[in-house]
């Protein structure tokens, strides 16, 4: 379940004192020096991020739920031998459970927070989520790798079923440097991303492609252009 949190930053305590100029037309004669001490975190502050994170965390350990020590995003509650997960992203909260308890929580959220509950979550973070016929959950980033498709105008080009062609490896010599090596590492940075999210099956390709981030070759952006083909072809 997808849960959005409003107005997040304005509900998070402040640890630090922290000063503010008087906003205009709050200011009145001979108190022109006066400042306002800020209560609780608002937006713009550097310190909001952190000051809501704490506070919600506060609120769903106060639920009788755990962080977890790998990722302080995560929280789990088992009760009767029913886990619940929430997963926080600033003002969204992902929630894995029996859908009875998952109501439950949400109701005790809504006594504290001004929330909207968008349902089941099929796009979360530039990545969609799908659940199969087997009742697991698919992920993938098709928007992201169409978008990387357009950006390096690919649209064109031929797909293939391999990240990487095993004759680019024996390739030496430098004899033809691209002028320019910043589209190669954007494209490089593109696709390691996507790698590190949803396509494992093209990580050890990336790699060898961020060797040549210095000085790319040609041959470096052909084969570049041929893993994008890979994720483009099977984007799923």
């Amino acid at each position: 379940m997808h849960v959005d949190i409003k107005t997040t930053f304005l509900h998070g305590n402040l640890e630090d004192e922290v000063y503010m100029s008087r906003p205009e037309g709050y200011i009145e004669a001979g108190q022109e020096q006066k400042v306002c001490k800020l209560n609780k975190a608002i937006y713009g502050l550097k310190q909001a991020a952190r000051a809501w994170h704490l506070k919600i965390g506060e609120s769903l350990i106060k639920y009788g739920f755990e962080q977890s020590k790998a990722d302080p995003c995560l929280f789990k509650f088992a009760k009767n031998g029913n886990p619940m997960y929430i997963i926080v992203y600033v003002d969204d909260l992902l929630i894995a459970g029996k859908e009875e308890d998952i109501r439950k929580m949400i109701k005790e959220l809504e006594e504290e927070y001004e929330l909207k509950n968008l349902g089941e979550v099929n796009y979360y973070s530039g990545i969609n989520i799908e659940r199969t016929k087997e009742e697991n959950f698919a992920l993938n980033q098709k928007n992201k790798i169409d978008e990387i498709v357009e950006k390096f105008n690919l649209k064109e080009a031929k797909p293939t079923n391999i990240p990487m062609d095993p004759k680019y490896l024996k390739q030496e010599g430098e004899d033809d440097l691209l002028p320019n090596n910043t589209q190669y590492r954007k494209a490089v940075g593109a696709l390691l991303y996507i790698a590190t999210v949803s396509r494992p099956d093209i990580a050890v390709a990336v790699n060898i492609l961020s060797r040549r981030n210095e000085k790319p070759r040609e041959r470096d952006w052909g084969e570049c252009c041929e893993t994008d083909n890979k994720i483009s072809e099977n984007n799923s």
